[in-house]
């Protein structure tokens, strides 16, 4: 008999990274999210990538890594942010799901935290009824919040 020792989601280590997006006042700001690095193969740069048609919107093609086929799917655009870094210094994270391989576009990826369940805090005080579930939690972390997106949702979303 096999006894299930994995752990609850979020916790151990998370790469934090970021998006922009434009704040009430009209200021494009840098907003924080993360990423369970359990799921990350690996960061690389932006690769070129094929147009896919009649793709999903968020959708910017596919390319060629390791001998994988991999969807790049613009996380900015699907979370409805701003294309805020110039090219050079935006990053693919590689993640990998029971759906496979799936690249996500971001604009930065900043560092690896360790995290514990009491770090973790529910979104139920703002998630708004008919809003995407994409985020999953919150973690205060320093001076800002990670938020914790759900990944496979995303990838269900905009499947191919």
């Amino acid at each position: 008999m096999e006894t299930n020792t994995a752990q609850p989601p979020h916790t151990g280590e998370i790469i934090e990274f970021q998006l922009h997006h434009r704040s009430a006042d009209n200021v494009c700001v840098p907003v924080h999210y993360g990423i369970d690095v359990s799921h990350v193969r690996e960061i690389i740069k932006v690769p070129a990538s094929t147009p896919l048609p009649e793709a999903h919107p968020s959708i910017l093609g596919i390319f060629h890594l390791r001998e994988h086929i991999i969807p790049l799917i613009n996380l900015a655009h699907w979370l409805k942010a701003e294309a805020g870094s110039p090219a050079e210094e935006k990053r693919v994270i590689v993640t990998q799901f029971q759906e496979g391989f799936h690249g996500f576009l971001v604009d930065a990826v900043n560092r690896i935290y360790q995290v514990c369940p009491e770090h973790l805090e529910s979104t139920a005080s703002f998630q708004q009824t008919g809003q995407r579930e994409s985020i999953t939690s919150v973690i205060r972390m320093d001076d800002r919040l990670i938020m914790m997106l759900d990944f496979e949702s995303i990838i269900r979303d905009t499947s191919l």
